[in-house]
């Protein structure tokens, strides 16, 4: 899986990094705090740009529709509010940043979802361990 974030990228062999394999347990261990923190970082960053583009699509969205507003009028024309909405909805330049928010969104759904799994990850691992050394005394 590929992750982009503003302008960092963010690249992960989900079969590999979360395969869970009992002889290197130790290892995993000690890496696995890292990964979650290296994967927190990039989803706040996602939620963080998620809520910027949000903002301006709102922006952009008022300033259009008063752009737009004042053009017809000045042109003499009759509008409705429902006129005026499509107009800004079809916008290019709002559909645009409507779909790079869409895109944003996605991105920082499946970096929660690969947050999730690494600390779900991080149970498996210390319960496995546990389960190895109590067999170890046995």
């Amino acid at each position: 899986i590929r992750i982009i974030v503003g302008s960092e990228t963010l690249e992960i062999d989900i079969e590999s990094e979360f395969k869970v394999d009992e002889t290197s347990i130790n290892e995993m261990l000690k890496s696995l705090p890292n990964k979650l923190a290296h994967l927190g970082y990039f989803n706040a960053k996602a939620l963080s740009q998620v809520k910027e583009l949000k903002n301006e699509k709102e922006q952009l969205w008022a300033n259009l529709y008063l752009e737009t507003r004042e053009a017809l009028s000045q042109k003499g024309q009759k509008y409705t509010e429902g006129l005026l909405e499509q107009m800004v909805n079809t916008d290019k330049d709002y559909i645009e940043l409507q779909n790079k928010l869409l895109e944003a969104e996605r991105q920082s759904e499946i970096l929660k979802g690969l947050f999730q799994a690494t600390r779900d990850q991080v149970a498996i691992v210390i319960d496995l361990s546990a389960n190895i050394r109590l067999m170890m005394k046995n």
